[in-house]
């Protein structure tokens, strides 16, 4: 995450980019409403994409209407 300091007058001037942090988590964060501070969201390890495996599930739909009849 990257921050600028901005003058807006008597003329518009942006400062060079500074780092503000480093991304931990991805692109899991969003500043509050005031602009101060950035909620981000840290998957448990056990939740952590595997980049290593893919998953592959067969009759996806057959299985859901088993467990989900229709009405």
């Amino acid at each position: 995450m990257m921050v600028v300091d901005v003058e807006t007058t008597p003329q518009f001037r942006a400062s060079a980019p500074k780092v503000l942090f480093e991304r931990m988590y991805g692109n899991s964060d969003d500043p509050d409403q005031e602009g101060k501070r950035f909620l981000m969201i840290k998957p448990p390890a056990a939740q952590r994409p595997v980049a290593d495996r893919v998953e592959i599930v067969l009759n996806w739909f057959e299985e859901l209407r088993q467990r989900v009849p229709a009405q």
